[in-house]
């Protein structure tokens, strides 16, 4: 098996790739991110044991590929393991050994160039990876690859001498298929974000806007694909937006090549006029980190300082650390946990802070 794209090529593991990838596993910090394992701890003996098993007893059950740059470097390892053919499901993981090529796009690149051979080639119906919590450049890498948080193993390793905890993630035949579909398959093998990003905000939809944003929900959040449920939901989303006062409500969408791309509603606090919510954003997959969520951010900040904000508040659940880390970038202050009066749920609190003079409304401090 041989794939490429303009940057990287994925090919079968040979023996000669073994004294390449021989500083990998005895590199404390590529093998801390990898199996949460600082401690360097191969030999050339024991890699060719581990080969040999992979090629010989455990190949019903896994595969492991070489990642190579255009110019054949190899600078790392992608592999499915724990293939199961009854669910046709299996889990992945992948090793950039080189860590001068870390934060360029090539774990992502290659993450996606995988699903490729998984989903087309081998018929997978789910893929899914664990990954640390504070792996927090591979949670990214994934969920710009179409995954999502299926739950959190609480402390379920020991590292260095604290718990971990890991996040589960997974991503369907029928998500991969409609995200490559939407994207192209030049995006789904490319890094490189958008450079026609359109902000807008309304405050009227027609049912065609709602039904685009609720299957856009659905795809990102997971629910109920069923048309019927689509054509509700989007009907109580087209009622709430018309039915809501302009001076206290905004809806603001992304666009990219006319497709949607993202988007978020700021909503007046029933209680106090000054505090505004931002809620409910959503970013499609293959634009996250592309500075979709910051723009929205900003139009909605400037639209809720127009109307009177001075604070605008979110919250998200405790175990999307990917939602939380999100807050914290774009400058959301970390309120703590609180438990939701609603559903008794565990929820981490957020609040920003707007500018307060006319020239920089909309921005944040």
């Amino acid at each position: 098996m041989r794939m490429a794209t303009e940057r990287i090529v994925i090919r079968f593991v040979e023996e000669r790739d073994l004294l390449i990838a021989l500083p990998w596993w005895n590199d404390a910090e590529v093998m801390l991110y990898a199996d949460d394992d600082p401690s360097p701890h191969k030999t050339l003996e024991e890699l060719r044991q581990q080969f040999d098993k992979e090629k010989g007893e455990w190949a019903p059950f896994m595969e492991r590929f070489i990642i190579e740059t255009i110019d054949a470097r190899a600078i790392g390892t992608v592999m499915y393991r724990n293939y199961r053919p009854d669910t046709r499901s299996a889990y992945m993981g992948i090793i950039i050994g080189e860590k001068a090529y870390w934060g360029q796009g090539y774990g992502t690149e290659a993450i996606r160039l995988f699903l490729k051979h998984l989903f087309e080639h081998k018929g997978l119906h789910k893929v899914a990876v664990t990954v640390s919590d504070f792996n927090v450049r591979a949670t990214r890498a994934y969920a710009k690859c179409g995954f999502r948080q299926d739950g959190v193993l609480r402390d379920n390793a020991v590292v260095s001498g604290r718990y971990v905890s890991h996040m589960v993630m997974s991503l369907l035949e029928n998500e991969y298929l409609q995200l490559r579909d939407e994207l192209g398959s030049n995006r789904m093998n490319s890094d490189v974000c958008p450079t026609d990003i359109e902000f807008s905000s309304t405050t009227a939809v027609d049912m065609a806007q709602a039904t685009e944003i609720v299957r856009l929900r659905t795809a990102a959040w997971g629910g109920d694909p069923d048309e019927r449920v689509v054509t509700e939901e989007a009907e109580a989303l087209r009622q709430e937006v018309m039915g809501s006062d302009p001076g206290a409500y905004g809806l603001f969408v992304a666009r990219t090549q006319g497709a949607l791309a993202g988007f978020v509603k700021a909503q007046q606090d029933a209680e106090n006029p000054s505090v505004w919510w931002w809620l409910g954003l959503v970013v499609h997959p293959g634009y996250r980190r592309c500075g979709i969520a910051r723009g929205l951010l900003e139009r909605s900040a400037a639209y809720a300082r127009e109307h009177g904000a001075t604070i605008l508040r979110s919250d998200t659940h405790l175990d999307n650390a990917a939602s939380i880390a999100m807050h914290e970038r774009l400058g959301f202050r970390n309120d703590g946990v609180f438990e939701s009066p609603y559903d008794g749920d565990k929820k981490v609190a957020f609040t920003l802070v707007l500018a307060r003079d006319h020239e920089s409304a909309g921005k944040v401090t």
